[in-house]
């Protein structure tokens, strides 16, 4: 119990992927067309100080990610995030622009299916199947 007893700790970020990995896992994926793509701009520092290289080295293969649309000079552009919020790379501009035009309100589930690279020094990548 937190302090005066009734303030909660914050959850980790291990425990924050863990319960949208449960999230994930409720759900019934067969159901969806499933898009395969790879993040863009893994490589640079987020506006929170937070790198996309650290954010892309803490997750794993079947990890359920957070899909955010907004808009740059008009045209959409999408991040993905971990549980945590953190930002590990966001879609190509093309895909975003498709995306938000075939599935203008709906949500979109994105899960870790490969995390590449980072050998001799080499950036980290993430692929993600989308749903």
């Amino acid at each position: 119990m937190g302090l005066f007893g009734f303030l909660k700790p914050r959850p980790s970020a291990a425990e924050l992927q863990e319960a949208a990995n449960r999230q994930l896992a409720a759900e019934d994926l067969s159901q969806y067309k499933v898009i395969h793509t790879t993040l863009v701009d893994v490589t640079l520092t987020n506006p929170d100080g937070s790198e996309r290289q650290q954010v892309i080295r803490g997750l794993r293969v079947g990890d359920a990610l957070q899909v955010k649309t907004f808009k740059i000079k008009g045209v959409s552009a999408m991040f993905v995030l971990n549980a945590s919020g953190q930002i590990a790379g966001h879609l190509s501009l093309i895909l975003a622009e498709r995306l938000t035009e075939e599935y203008q309100n709906a949500r979109i589930l994105a899960v870790v299916h490969a995390i590449t690279g980072g050998e001799a020094g080499e950036s980290l990548g993430c692929d993600v199947d989308l749903y």
